[in-house]
C-alpha cells in the first residue's frame, strides 16, 4: 500500500517454478503521479488481476491432454457400482432398480446394526488406485421425493470393519450435506479436501454414495462425477477465478507449469508489495520469485520462497525501501519505484 513520495517507474516480474498450476491476485497501489501509457497507476490500491491483459505473460502452456472429470451415468445399468450396507458384505444392502435415467435406491427395513441411529445405504465404485492429491471435489445428481436426512461420501472400504465394536463400512468419510427432498434434481458438490476423524491413507481404492434416512426411503441416483483438480483450470493457460485456501477466498491469476507473469508500474518510495502464496498439491515444492527492473536496468530478485502446503494462503510482505535493490536504484540515472499487493501463486517476466 502507498503512502506518500514521489512516483518512480519499475518492472515487477513474479516467477514461479515445479508447479502443475499456479494462482496470482494482486493489488498496487499508488497515490500521487500522472498516468502514464506504458506503467500502471492508481489513486488506490491496484488489484493485478483486473489487468490481466497488461502482464506480459511467458509460459503457462496448457497440456497436450487437460484432466478432464470422471462421469458415471446411471441411464443403464452399471455393474462395475456395487451395494454396501452397513459393515458385513452381502448384508441389509439397498434393493437397486433402474429407472429410464436413474438407478434407484431403496433403503433396507431390516434392523439397524448397533450404534446406528438412522438407516443407510448407498453404492460404491472400485478405482485404479488414484492418487487422492489429485482429485478436487466429486458432484453427485440424486433425486430424493420421501424424507432423505443427508448425503456423504465414503472413501475406500474398510475390509476390517466387521470386527469392531462400532463398525463403519469405509476407512474415511467426506463431511455429509442435507438433501432436498421434493423430488427435483439437485447436484451436490462434496469436496475432497476436507474428512471425518480419520483423514484417508494411501490410494484412491472405492468410491461410495452414501445416503441415510430415518425411515427406510428410495433416492434416485442420476450420475456421479470425480473431478480433478487441475480441471478446474483447464479453461485457459491464463486466467482469473476466485480460490480458497484456509477458508479465505482470493481472486487468483492462475498459470499452468513454469511461468513468468510481468507487469510495469509506477508506485512511490513507500511502495511495499504483499504475497499471499499457495499451491494445488502437496507433494510438489513449488518455487515463488519475485523480481524488478528499472528501464534500462538489470533484473534483481527480491523474494525467493518454496511452498509445499496446499491448505492455506501464506502471506509475505515486502518493503520496497527497506529493499537493497531499492537503495542501489537511487544511484541509477534512470526512473525508479515499485509497490504491489497480490496474492500470489504465479511468476512474472519484464516487458
Amino acid at each position: 500500500m502507498v503512502t506518500s513520495g514521489a512516483l518512480r517507474r519499475a518492472t515487477v516480474c513474479m516467477g514461479l517454478v515445479g508447479a502443475e498450476i499456479l494462482m496470482l491476485s494482486a493489488t498496487l497501489g499508488c497515490r500521487e503521479g500522472q498516468t502514464s501509457e506504458e506503467a500502471l497507476t492508481a489513486g488506490a490500491p491496484l488489484h493485478l488481476a483486473a489487468h490481466l491483459e497488461e502482464a506480459t505473460v511467458e509460459g503457462s502452456d496448457l497440456p497436450p491432454e487437460p484432466p478432464a472429470p470422471v462421469e458415471w451415468r446411471f441411464d443403464q445399468p452399471r455393474d462395475n457400482w456395487q451395494p454396501v450396507g452397513y459393515d458385513r458384505p452381502g448384508e441389509r444392502l439397498p434393493e437397486i432398480g433402474y429407472l429410464e435415467d436413474a438407478v434407484r435406491l431403496t433403503l433396507s427395513n431390516e434392523e439397524m446394526p448397533r450404534g446406528w441411529d438412522m438407516f443407510h445405504g448407498g453404492l460404491y465404485v472400485d478405482l485404479p488406485d488414484w492418487d487422492l492429491a489429485d482429485w478436487s471435489q466429486v458432484i453427485v445428481r440424486l433425486r430424493a421425493a420421501e424424507e432423505v436426512d443427508h448425503l456423504g461420501l465414503g472413501i475406500n472400504l474398510d475390509t476390517d470393519a466387521a470386527h469392531r465394536d462400532n463398525p463403519v463400512p469405509f476407512e474415511s468419510w467426506v463431511p455429509e450435506v442435507p438433501v432436498i427432498d421434493d423430488g427435483s434434481v439437485q447436484s451436490y458438490v462434496l469436496r475432497l479436501d476436507r474428512f471425518g476423524e480419520n483423514p484417508p491413507k494411501g490410494t484412491w481404492r472405492q468410491l461410495a454414495v452414501y445416503v441415510g434416512a430415518e425411515e427406510p426411503a428410495t433416492v434416485d441416483l442420476l450420475s456421479v462425477s470425480a473431478v480433478p483438480k487441475a480441471a478446474d483450470f483447464a479453461a485457459a493457460p491464463i486466467g482469473v477465478r476466485m480460490t480458497e485456501r484456509g477458508g479465505r477466498y482470493r481472486r487468483a491469476i492462475y498459470t499452468h507449469g513454469s511461468a513468468r507473469l510481468g507487469y510495469r508500474v509506477r508506485v512511490p518510495d513507500a511502495g511495499r508489495l504483499y504475497l499471499g502464496l499457495g499451491v494445488l498439491r502437496g507433494d510438489r515444492p513449488v518455487g515463488f520469485r519475485v523480481s524488478v527492473a528499472v528501464p534500462g536496468g538489470p533484473s534483481t530478485s527480491i523474494f525467493e520462497e518454496s511452498r509445499t502446503d496446499p491448505h492455506d494462503w501464506a502471506m509475505r510482505s515486502i518493503a520496497a525501501r527497506e529493499n537493497p535493490w531499492w537503495a542501489d536504484r537511487r544511484r541509477r540515472p534512470t526512473p525508479r519505484g515499485i509497490s504491489s499487493r497480490p496474492n500470489v501463486m504465479i511468476p512474472g517476466k519484464t516487458r
